[in-house]
């Protein structure tokens, strides 16, 4: 379910309440794609919103058919996304999939960040909370 703090967290808060609960509001009554027709809502609020969707599809169809037999059309398909918005977010397929582990890697860092953090100042604390704040399929891959 979106809603407007998962929206800021994966868009950056430089946008205005108002323009995060449209937008939420727009993606909700649309499965997640933003209806054809006028927009009220900023270009770049909306162009932030499709690389997000784009970076998605690119995780997601990476873990599906993996990096060597993905296509560009596989992404777009996924993220209901039109070739020529992609290309104005990306160079080719290597940009996004570079960008879409870049995101992922920061989501990742701060997450443990915030558990380390947490932990106080035990070093041992920290260690495990910081795995603990891993998603499973991470630490199953460490062990």
């Amino acid at each position: 379910m979106l809603s407007r703090e998962k929206l800021a967290e994966a868009v950056g808060d430089r946008w205005s309440e108002a323009e995060l609960s449209e937008a939420v509001a727009l993606l909700t009554q649309a499965d997640g794609r933003f209806p054809a027709g006028v927009r009220t809502l900023s270009p770049d609020l909306v162009r932030a919103i499709q690389r997000e969707r784009l970076l998605a599809s690119m995780v997601r169809t990476v873990a599906e058919v993996g990096y060597n037999a993905l296509t560009v059309q596989n992404v777009l398909t996924r993220a209901g996304i039109s070739r020529p918005t992609f290309y104005e977010q990306f160079e080719d397929k290597e940009a996004c999939f570079i960008a879409a582990f870049d995101a992922c890697a920061a989501r990742m860092r701060r997450r443990v960040d915030a558990a380390v953090a947490a932990a106080g100042s035990d070093w041992r604390g920290q260690l495990r909370s910081g795995i603990a704040s891993l998603p499973r399929s991470q630490t199953k891959l460490a062990r």
